[in-house]
């Protein structure tokens, strides 16, 4: 997966907080868990406030590919 742009591509806006929950569903979909956290947290770096369902794909991906570890760090992060 490229990495991911602060500004959408064409037009120099921001990315919004939808735009990179969509970055972070599409590489979960590809089974890509650390680049769905990666969006998750570009989105963080970028000064957007998360959502629960911003980080949901990384712990769907990461479930998934058996990464239990990872899961559990990450959700006790968000919990902390």
């Amino acid at each position: 997966m490229q990495p991911h742009r602060r500004t959408a591509c064409c037009t120099g806006l921001p990315l919004s907080e939808t735009a990179y929950t969509a970055l972070a569903r599409m590489a979960a979909s590809a089974g890509d868990g650390a680049a769905a956290l990666a969006a998750a947290q570009a989105m963080v770096a970028a000064g957007i406030s998360p959502r629960l369902r911003s980080f949901c794909p990384a712990l769907l991906a990461f479930s998934t590919a058996g990464q239990v570890s990872r899961h559990v760090q990450l959700d006790s992060e968000k919990h902390s």
